[in-house]
């Protein structure tokens, strides 16, 4: 699907749309109200798996924005407006109409979540099974070497989508028996990712994409660690780490319920 042509059946679908419609006749307003009910959505099946190529964004962008000002997807008339601005959100001066690229990435990033959220499904299996390689401790496993819808969503996960903000920022997980969250990869204990508070002894760690539960054991309402190094933490610095871990460990709210 990174091929433009692979895309001409989308595009096909909404210039006949648009020649089924009797646009002339209808008002701005009107025109705006179709277009955010019917064409926005005739490419949220494609945009929901694959990464779309610019050149197809800026292709129908082009064919809503010629409906907009002139009623018809082939002439063509001046844009009293940049489509920058009829794009904003209406509180701030725009239409309300959605951007497609950050439409598609959206949908794309809803997998991300999918993925922390559906525990052990069928599908989540099988990305971790193909995925799992050399990174199976990042966030999202990737095998280097592989194509397809997957590594787009990763490649969207690692870019920044707010304020400068990864994904994975926006995300804490919630852990109390800890089978379902990793120790070192999953937001849960800190603002960031233990890893990457504790990369000394997240490098003596031999098993990085450990759960919680393989970490912290509950005995008599007490909390015993057990640990699985490469080989035992030994500098000042290995150390420190290790026992500001436990003190963030010790000190954590492990309220009742269940992983979420």
């Amino acid at each position: 699907m990174n091929r433009i042509d692979n895309w001409s059946s989308v595009i096909n679908v909404v210039e006949k749309r648009l020649a089924s419609w009797k646009s002339k006749l209808l008002s701005i307003g009107g025109r705006v109200t179709l277009m955010r009910s019917v064409l926005e959505n005739l490419p949220i099946y494609y945009f929901s798996l694959f990464k779309a190529p610019s050149a197809v964004i800026e292709k129908v962008e082009g064919i809503m924005r010629r409906f907009l000002w002139v009623g018809s997807s082939e002439e063509k008339k001046i844009n009293w407006v940049a489509w920058e601005r009829v794009v904003r959100p209406r509180k701030i001066g725009g239409l309300g109409l959605s951007r497609l690229k950050h439409t598609n990435e959206t949908l794309l990033l809803k997998w991300s979540w999918q993925f922390k959220k559906d525990g052990n499904c069928l599908w989540k299996r099988f990305i971790v099974v193909c995925h799992g390689g050399t990174r199976s401790w990042s966030f999202l496993p990737l095998r280097s070497a592989a194509n397809g819808c997957w590594r787009e969503i990763v490649k969207i996960r690692e870019g920044s989508i707010g304020n400068g903000k990864k994904l994975n920022s926006f995300l804490r997980g919630v852990a109390v028996d800890g089978v379902n969250i990793r120790i070192w990869c999953d937001p849960w204990l800190l603002e960031f990712l233990l890893r990457y508070m504790y990369p000394n002894i997240f490098r003596l760690e031999s098993q990085k994409w450990c759960s919680v539960a393989d970490r912290v054991n509950f005995q008599n309402n007490d909390r015993v660690m057990r640990w699985a190094w490469r080989q035992d933490p030994r500098s000042s610095v290995e150390l420190n780490e290790l026992f500001g871990l436990l003190s963030n460990i010790y000190e954590y709210d492990w309220a009742a319920g269940c992983d979420k």
